[in-house]
């Protein structure tokens, strides 16, 4: 009786000391995990760093040089090139912040409004805009990575709409849920093929096997492609759905699916 008691201890405690290792063994890999995400995160933004510096001659000088051009502009009673100096250098201030740092919801969208002035400044009623912020304030005060929106309203411009010579419509809506803050970003134009879709999406939905390398394409103003805004919200998210892409009624539909905690 006495060595079976023993012998049932002792069992009891090697399926003890088993779960432990077993849990250690689970913890530490998740702690692996999380720090090959950040490197990732972290490589990512670098890159896109030099993605969006890439070519210019000291930023910082060019937007010195177009807000001195917006006040001489305003000092001449030139509202429509004062105007327009400023939204262009709202973009270069809000690029220039780094794209390392992390804004409320409502930046963004700003942003996304500057570039749109200058797009129809430029090209007129070929571009129209529209934008809903839907009921919930609240959801534009969530915080995401730098520079996510406007590359693909730039997307949504340059292989949607700029072919068309009336007609042409971006709309950005804002919409949320108990758990998330849903951000479309619509257009109407020549649309995408289902191999574009699944190119940039990709086909893994495997959070534990999100191979994240950048690739080489480029964005028009920024220097970011819109396969790298995805992978950055990804990353950040630790999510493979926070994005989805859809071409339906007509509509060719970039959909961010942001968590709110």
């Amino acid at each position: 009786g006495i060595l079976y008691n023993a012998f049932k201890m002792m069992v009891t405690s090697i399926k003890e000391y088993i779960s432990e290792i077993k849990e250690k063994a689970r913890l530490e890999k998740s702690l692996n995990e999380q720090r090959v995400n950040n490197l990732k995160m972290k490589n990512a933004l670098r890159e896109s760093e030099l993605l969006a510096l890439q070519s210019q001659i000291n930023p910082h000088f060019i937007f010195n040089t177009i807000n001195i051009g917006a006040k001489i502009a305003m000092l001449e009673g030139d509202k429509k090139t004062c105007t327009y100096l400023e939204n262009a250098a709202d973009i270069f201030r809000y690029n220039l912040k780094g794209l390392d740092s992390f804004v409320h919801l409502r930046e963004e969208i700003e942003n996304v409004r500057s570039y749109v002035y200058l797009l129809q400044t430029r090209f007129g009623d070929s571009v129209n805009f529209e934008l809903d912020y839907g009921k919930d304030e609240s959801a534009l005060d969530i915080i995401v990575p730098r520079m996510v929106l406007q590359p693909i309203v730039e997307n949504a411009y340059i292989h949607g709409i700029s072919e068309m010579e009336e007609g042409g419509k971006i709309t950005l809506k804002v919409d949320s849920d108990e758990d998330n803050v849903y951000v479309y970003v619509m257009d109407n134009g020549k649309g995408i093929t289902q191999e574009k879709i699944e190119e940039l999406l990709g086909d893994s939905g495997d959070n534990d096997e999100l191979n994240l390398v950048l690739s080489t394409k480029k964005g028009h103003t920024t220097g970011i492609g819109v396969d790298n805004v995805i992978k950055r919200l990804r990353l950040y998210y630790n999510r493979h759905d926070v994005v989805d892409i859809k071409r339906e009624d007509g509509l060719t539909k970039f959909i961010f699916k942001l968590p709110k905690k």
